[in-house]
């Protein structure tokens, strides 16, 4: 396997609890090339070191504001079935997709 050193980061998984944290070194062709990080996005989802959803959610709320501004805007321009299948193809697929991470959000209160 052919490993694409710009693309390729290191997640380590650890409770918040855990104030002694090993990182240990990831090498490649003899050489310290993987760097880590404290999140990442892993097929569409973003992890956080502590395996909890904020981030993803954070970034969900991002998106979800900037499709409603545009729906919102777009109305007065174009028919409401036009307005409707927006909100089913961008609004309403993501919120169903998403779900998932916003049932298990401990500031989900704060965000909405």
């Amino acid at each position: 396997m052919i490993i694409n050193k710009g693309k390729s980061l290191a997640l380590c998984f650890h409770p918040k609890s855990n104030k002694h944290i090993i990182f240990p070194d990831i090498i490649l062709n003899d050489k310290r090339e993987v760097t880590y990080v404290s999140e990442l996005k892993f097929l569409g989802a973003w992890l956080d070191h502590n395996l909890n959803w904020d981030c993803h959610v954070e970034i969900l709320i991002v998106r979800l504001s900037k499709l409603f501004v545009a729906i919102k805007t777009i109305r007065s321009f174009v028919n409401k079935n036009i307005v409707k299948t927006m909100y089913f193809v961008y609004l309403h697929s993501s919120l169903k997709h998403d779900i998932l991470f916003l049932g298990n959000t401990r500031n989900l209160k704060e965000n909405f």
